[in-house]
């Protein structure tokens, strides 16, 4: 039995059976397929029994509809060669867009669930932040975003990405750009648990940063709710908020 792997995966049993005897990982590229089985680059010829193809993915990170950006550029041109990504959710130029799960986000890094539990705990912050202060747009610094980069591309100098094997993490390639966080599934969540408003540039409805204030009353005192009013008298040092 012939495997050809491209990635670690966690499965059970997998990298133990990478080292039975029956087992030999062949890495090479497959140049064609006849009914008996497969030959290599190398000019090996494998005969299999069954076929188990597993094609990876069409990494072009950009969706599948038309999407422009603040000055009508296709963000499809945007990103080629390369995807230009605030924490994996948000792209410079491309206000109140967010994705889940995107280049540069924790991709490979570990458990990837809670990241993106977080990533839409993330954007439901973004988007009650907007509705309470009025914000029209928020639309990541394309700075902050190149400094982010640069972080990342420093960290991935002493990971293990940055062997020379290829993968769909730097686009199929040996050297390519790699995509993953910069950090383990750990490190990202602490990174994106709390959005870093200074990171963006806010505009405002009416062009007032300052009509979230309204009529000068509290939703407490409008309602005459007294527990709405007094969430600061409480028994424990616990945090609390006025609506």
């Amino acid at each position: 039995m012939q495997v050809s792997p491209q990635r670690v995966t966690p499965g059970d049993g997998y990298l133990e059976a990478l080292i039975k005897d029956n087992v030999e990982p062949v890495y090479e590229e497959i140049t064609s397929i006849s009914e008996s089985g497969l030959e290599t680059s190398d000019g090996q010829f494998y005969e299999l029994d069954i076929i188990v193809c597993a094609t990876g993915f069409d990494m072009a990170w950009t969706p599948h509809f038309e999407l422009l950006g603040s000055k009508g550029q296709d963000i499809k041109t945007s990103w080629t060669p390369l995807p230009n990504a605030y924490l994996g959710m948000a792209a410079p130029g491309f206000p109140n867009y967010w994705v889940m799960n995107g280049p540069r986000g924790n991709l490979g890094n570990g458990t990837v669930l809670p990241c993106l539990e977080t990533e839409i705990e993330y954007v439901i912050k973004s988007v009650k932040k907007m509705q309470t202060d009025r914000i029209k747009s928020l639309d990541v610094s394309a700075t902050v975003t190149t400094k982010l980069n640069e972080y990342i591309d420093k960290w991935h100098e002493m990971g293990v990405w940055s062997a020379d094997c290829k993968s769909w993490y730097k686009f199929n390639t040996k050297d390519g750009k790699i995509m993953n966080w910069g950090g383990s599934s750990l490190h990202f969540l602490k990174a994106i648990k709390y959005p870093r408003w200074e990171h963006f540039n806010m505009v405002y409805l009416d062009d007032d940063p300052w009509g979230f204030l309204g009529n000068g009353k509290t939703e407490g005192e409008t309602l005459g709710d007294f527990e709405l009013m007094t969430p600061y008298l409480r028994n424990a040092d616990t945090e609390w908020e006025l609506r």
